[in-house]
């Protein structure tokens, strides 16, 4: 893996701040007349060349990897990655997107999940602001934070900590976190509450009480199956987006 040799005045004259994170900034940078992304630790100490180098080395299409491992005067800082200018959180696109389009984008982020998975990586923290897309392509951020090899996650989000300590293993967590994006994209719910709105939707259902028919929870046998395993204590094995409809959402 190359480096990304600076010196600390024409690192500091050349930055631009774009966002800061609980382990890290990042920058915008001009590098041989191009613009490209740095991910600066807070601590220097952070930096695990070993795992960077490995995650350099997937064959992936869609996760934003590590470019080059970035030195300033002499010691690793972070390192450089893709500046994806015209792609925005999944969050900001959500309600200027189609549902076809939705339904191609997270196709799509099912097969590069299978894909990290069978290269002993599992990118897990599929969240509303780590997944970018210009409603057509979508891109991968925090590329550091998985699970590969013998490295575990940096960071585990609280969602992620929500389904690890109900099924005490981290086996089908991708997947997890793929269904939780999948009902949030195709319906007006919170992406903090989607768990709360299974559990209740599907006690109406067995109550055989009014509930709203929520895309990717109620569309079918095999959906509702799904769904009760996301709130069990079972691994999750099933993608919702293999099962979907692309009905109206209607009231019962």
């Amino acid at each position: 893996m190359e480096y990304l040799e600076l010196n600390k005045s024409e690192f500091d004259k050349n930055k631009n701040l774009l966002t800061e994170g609980y382990e890290s900034e990042i920058y915008t940078y001009i590098s041989a007349n191009r613009e490209i992304l740095i991910k600066k630790y807070y601590d220097s100490d952070q930096v695990d060349i070993n795992k960077i180098k490995l995650i350099n080395k997937l064959k992936t299409g869609v996760l934003i990897k590590p470019d080059k491992l970035v030195k300033v005067d002499n010691d690793v800082i972070g390192f450089s990655m893709k500046y994806m200018k015209k792609f925005y959180p999944i969050c900001v696109m959500k309600d200027i997107m189609t549902d076809e389009e939705k339904h191609n984008l997270l196709l799509n982020l099912k097969e590069e999940i299978i894909n990290l998975r069978n290269q002993n990586c599992i990118y897990a923290d599929l969240n509303v602001k780590n997944i970018i897309t210009d409603g057509n392509k979508a891109y991968l951020c925090d590329s550091v934070n998985v699970k590969i090899e013998n490295y575990n996650f940096d960071q585990i989000s609280s969602t992620m900590k929500k389904y690890y300590d109900v099924k005490d293993t981290f086996d089908g967590i991708d997947c997890y976190m793929l269904n939780l994006l999948t009902i949030y994209l195709f319906n007006d719910i919170n992406y903090d509450d989607i768990i709360e709105r299974i559990e209740s939707t599907l006690t109406l259902i067995f109550n055989r009480q009014k509930y709203i028919d929520y895309k990717g929870i109620t569309d079918n046998d095999e959906c509702m199956n799904l769904c009760y395993e996301m709130i069990s204590d079972k691994p999750t094995k099933g993608f919702l987006i293999d099962h979907i409809t692309m009905e109206k959402e209607k009231t019962i």
